[in-house]
């Protein structure tokens, strides 16, 4: 592994890289990120010694395995979207950031790694290898993208591959390995941005990674298994060995004649490859399962397995193995309830306590498996959280919110989605078996009394005593009768042709999630609901919350989108935050906006809504462009202040240190007639907290500028 010789002259060129470093384009309207966290699932890996890089949903987390049953996590940083490739370069790592392209991270001080730079617009980037002042970046179906990595702070696309999909990718010395399309393509890089191909291969299926051992590529499949390719004369590869066909294999890794084989649901599997042609299994570990990446430390094995954590496997002995650990990790997220300080998220098996008392800094403080189950939804009451998991239905006690505990559940139901909670019943939407109503006033014995069949998958539900409203993911909305919990019963229907998904209610008005759009209806007369409303989602809707004026929808794809809905009739979009993955939850509690993404955790975001959220529009627009004081001032560790736009205009609202670098860009782009509120926690754009000392607040609005001193103490 290559390291540089001078650390001061290093991180002096690092620095310097930084600052070069190009802004991002913001994905926002009328939206300030305030927090995140960002867990999620494992999906790469790679060890240096003991010291462990790996992928934690959004998280690049470095991590100490000196002591395998204690891990210690060094540091982390949250990237824009799942992490999905690493190539260690030390003091550097190279992230394959999936739809957020190539993301350069200063690892040289593990506690506080930090962005240096970033290309975007690759495709899906899978898989990365680096060759010194070239980086290729396996990505998708924009096929093999060659970028120029001589100043990391601003990397270039300078060659690209299109000619099929690409995941894998690996290089040894002159010569550089991809997976394009159902090949392997050997290319000759001497002439390291204008590779040359040589020879390319059938393989059965697309490739997931590779490794390289002298002159064999071995190649993991999927259920196409393992391959290994002679690559002894370039030009003519030859396939020597398959195996482990329709295992899933996902990786492999070669030290001493013998290879680690990870089979996603058959585990870790040990051969003995001395005779390359017909290598041996001498070992295997079943229990490893949903294993995506592999690497190799000393006298260990590390394994990324998605909602599973990072294993820790003992190898030094190579034919008896023994897994030493595994860390705890999220899984894919789909419910979100956010009471009082503490959003509570669940997915997969897992439900997730989030402290956000300190909404800049959220961070976990409890943690549930709930079982081998699938848990959609969540809504808090006093100290207790309601799942809909699976086929069962759980009450969790919280008095502990640090030790959380399954108090009584259910089973046996169909599919159970969306909940909702009403005096005592919780009402259930059971995907085939329609809606279902269970008793909760004894918390510790949950029992059904009710049930309704709806036309179609139930997905949603929203309740208005004595109404349940069912989102029917295939057929529109149901309108059931709930007066007697015992004997609910179908009284109407909204028929739609789109996914709808997500519903809401407020007073006499339904707001429907309706796959490309949201749609309004007046049910004051419950028996005949009319449409008054309708525009696009901006995405694919999948939940909906409304607060006085405001619709918050939640976007697969498309992250979240607000509404003014002032105007029942003509719904306008007026705000818009893009998340890394795929929005499925909201949640609004006074102008915070709590968004869940499938993939990579928790945002909070603050609505810079001309006025609060459970106002309305009747106040009028500044008369003039202004820069209010900061407060509190001096501060630590954040500081809040308004800023006031009379007309639709360009705006820019930034932090300069007295020399006037920039230190932060806190917003950059059209703002809406209103007066807006934002915040800075005391760090710079590379996520760092900033030292002690007078810094300026700068908003600039046409040919306008305003400035504020702000004075940050520790």
């Amino acid at each position: 592994m290559k390291r540089f010789g001078n650390p001061a002259l290093l991180a002096l060129m690092l620095a310097f890289f930084a600052m070069l470093r190009p802004a991002q384009a913001q994905e926002i309207q009328n939206c300030t990120l305030v927090g995140r966290w960002a867990e999620g699932r494992s999906f790469t890996v790679v060890a240096d010694g003991n010291t462990v890089y790996c992928g934690n949903g959004a998280y690049l987390q470095i991590m100490d395995f000196t002591d395998p049953p204690s891990p210690v996590v060094l540091g982390r940083i949250a990237l824009p979207t799942m992490v999905k490739g690493l190539a260690l370069d030390w003091p550097l790592i190279y992230v394959a950031d999936y739809s957020r392209g190539l993301r350069i991270v200063d690892v040289s001080d593990p506690t506080a790694p930090a962005e240096i730079g970033a290309l975007e617009n690759l495709g899906q980037a899978y898989g990365v290898a680096v060759e010194g002042s070239t980086a290729y970046v396996a990505a998708g179906s924009s096929g093999l993208v060659i970028v120029d990595i001589s100043d990391p702070g601003n990397p270039t696309e300078v060659n690209s591959i299109r000619s099929g999909y690409s995941q894998a990718v690996a290089v040894s010395g002159n010569t550089l390995y991809a997976s394009i399309g159902y090949f392997l393509v050997v290319l000759d890089i001497t002439n390291r941005t204008e590779p040359a191909e040589i020879a390319k291969i059938a393989i059965p299926e697309a490739m997931w990674n590779m490794a390289i051992d002298g002159n064999q590529v071995y190649a993991a499949c999927g259920n196409g298994g393992l391959r290994i390719i002679d690559v002894a004369v370039p030009a003519n590869p030859v396939e020597v060995y398959f195996g482990l066909e329709n295992k899933q294999v996902h990786d492999v890794k070669i030290i001493n004649s013998s290879a680690y084989v990870l089979c996603y649901q058959a585990g870790l599997k040990v051969l003995d490859a001395t005779v390359v042609s017909n290598p041996a299994e001498v070992a295997s570990l079943e229990d490893i399962v949903y294993g995506y990446s592999l690497a190799i430390g000393t006298n260990r094995a590390y394994v990324a397995r998605s909602s599973k954590g990072i294993s820790v496997i003992d190898i030094s002995a190579v034919g008896s193995p023994v897994t030493l650990h595994t860390t705890k990790s999220s899984s894919y997220c789909y419910g979100l309830d956010v009471d009082g300080d503490r959003a509570y998220l669940t997915g997969g098996e897992n439900l997730r306590i989030i402290d956000c008392a300190e909404p800049s800094n959220p961070y976990s403080v409890g943690y549930l498996d709930a079982g081998n189950y699938d848990c959609r939804d969540v809504q808090v009451r006093d100290h207790y959280a309601f799942i809909s998991a699976g086929n069962h239905f759980e009450v969790i006690d919280l008095a502990s919110p640090t030790n959380p505990v399954i108090a009584g559940q259910i089973g046996t139901f169909n599919w159970l989605h969306g909940l909702a909670l009403s005096g005592e019943y919780a009402y259930l939407a059971d995907y085939e078996e329609g809606l279902q109503i269970v008793d909760i006033s004894n918390p510790y014995l949950p029992a059904v009394v009710g049930s309704c069949k709806a036309p179609g998958r139930a997905y949603g539900v929203a309740i208005q005593d004595p109404h349940a409203f069912v989102a029917v993911d295939d057929s529109g909305l149901c309108i059931i009768d709930i007066a007697d919990p015992a004997n609910p019963a179908v009284i109407g229907q909204i028929s739609s042709t789109n996914r709808t998904r997500g519903v809401a209610v407020q007073d006499d008005h339904l707001f429907v999630a309706d796959g490309d759009s949201i749609k309004i209806y007046d049910i004051s007369n419950i028996y005949n609901p009319q449409r008054i409303g309708a525009c696009r989602s901006h995405g694919s809707a999948v939940e909906i919350k409304v607060a006085g004026n405001y619709a918050f929808v939640a976007n697969s794809w498309a992250g979240l989108a607000i509404f003014d809905i002032s105007n029942l009739q003509a719904p306008v979009r007026i705000g818009f935050y893009q998340t890394g993955d795929a929005a499925y939850d909201v949640a609004v509690r006074e102008n915070l906006v709590y968004i869940l993404d499938y993939e990579v955790g928790l945002y909070i975001v603050h609505f810079d809504a001309p006025t609060a959220v459970d106002g309305d529009f009747a106040a009028a627009p500044p008369d003039k462009f202004a820069l209010s004081a900061n407060y509190p001032n001096p501060f630590n560790p954040a500081t809040r202040f308004d800023y006031h736009v009379p007309a639709v205009s360009k705006v820019s609202v930034s932090v300069y240190s007295l020399n006037g670098q920039l230190v932060r860009n806190l917003f950059a782009g059209e703002r809406l007639p209103g007066t807006y509120s934002a915040t800075w926690d005391g760090r710079c754009d590379r996520g760092n907290r900033v030292v002690s000392g007078v810094y300026l607040l700068q908003m600039e609005a046409g040919d306008q500028i305003f400035r504020r001193k702000m004075l940050l103490i520790k």
